[in-house]
């Protein structure tokens, strides 16, 4: 009896050591990455546009009623954001457009950076036509994941995917993808997807 009472308490602290380390190795961040846990911290990378971001947690951006995107195209994003299998739901964006060009999605401009992983969900990005602007005078490009790639070392786009929709009124050139809007993208692996909806008037 006291050889099987050991042999229990032994293999109850064993599991027990186990799901630490399971535990350990979940939350462990990579050298470089700074952990994204909230809809602020997602929103806190344009402050550092050149950073490596690795998510910890599903990000609910519904706490946001009109996100702003991150990179311009005079200040692109230029680092590395891995979404590490988690889930960015609920992005609504509504904007009527403006003279000049438009990019619109979670990331407005990239140049040289890397999206892995990235999993938006049940997003929303509707455009409408500013009646008071001459829409010859209007660019409108927009992708879930991010409007515009640019840059000499391309962008990698990996095992991305969207849903959701995607709707534009006006604007002379309008460029649109669920994804990315218009670019160069490098090792855009298969298994990206797309179920974004898109309609376009």
């Amino acid at each position: 009896m006291k050889t099987k009472r050991i042999i229990s308490v032994f293999l109850a602290v064993v599991m027990c050591l186990g799901m630490v380390f399971a535990a350990d190795a979940e939350t462990q961040i990579p050298d470089g990455y700074t952990p994204v846990y909230t809809a602020e911290d997602l929103d806190n990378i344009r402050n550092n546009l050149s950073g490596k971001y690795i998510l910890m947690n599903d990000i609910d951006l519904s706490v946001y009623e009109n996100w702003e995107p991150i990179g311009k195209e005079d200040d692109p994003f230029n680092g590395e954001i891995d979404g590490n299998g988690f889930l960015i739901k609920n992005l609504k964006i509504s904007k009527t457009t403006s003279t000049g060009q438009n990019y619109i999605g979670l990331f407005g401009v990239a140049s040289d950076s890397s999206f892995k992983n990235i999993i938006v969900e049940n997003g929303s990005i509707i455009l409408s036509e500013d009646e008071s602007v001459d829409p010859s005078n209007v660019t409108i490009t927009a992708g879930m994941i991010v409007a515009k790639t640019v840059g000499y070392d391309f962008t990698k786009v990996v095992r991305c995917s969207a849903t959701g929709k995607i709707e534009v009124t006006g604007g002379s050139v309008v460029l649109v993808g669920g994804l990315v809007g218009v670019g160069v993208i490098d090792n855009c692996i298969l298994s990206s997807s797309n179920y974004a909806d898109i309609n376009i008037n």
